[in-house]
């Protein structure tokens, strides 16, 4: 039952921290955006496209998660290599090493969150 009452607590925080969000991307951009009445149509556009791309952000830093088992905030080959035979990639070593080598942007060896969603946008 703890475990529930959990979830239901992060998913409220998600969801305010959503509302957050797009408050926020609506003030940063408000100079850009003057002319856009409060709550008019574009308005709620505009927010309902930041609360989108939070909400992607969100399932990505779920998954991203997921995949790191030692929890240290970045994927190594092995994890990787995991990850990929989650979502249904049977890869041969040679295969991996050249999707690993693509993802690691920086060539460190180690995949971060930030590399994750970089190459994900662009594979």
């Amino acid at each position: 039952m703890a475990s529930y009452e959990a979830k239901l607590h992060n998913d409220a925080v998600l969801e305010l921290n959503k509302e957050i969000v797009a408050e926020q991307f609506i003030e940063a951009h408000r100079e850009e955006l003057k002319h856009v009445k409060q709550d008019s149509p574009f308005d709620v556009l505009v927010k309902t496209i930041a609360c989108g791309i939070f909400d992607k952000e969100i399932k990505l830093k779920k998954m991203f998660h997921k995949f790191d088992a030692n929890g240290n905030g970045t994927l190594d080959v092995k994890e990787f290599r995991l990850a990929m035979e989650s979502v249904g990639y049977d890869l041969t070593d040679d295969q991996l090493a050249e999707m690993f080598t693509a993802f690691d942007i920086d060539g460190n060896g180690k995949i971060s969150f930030w590399e994750f969603v970089r190459s994900l946008g662009t594979t």
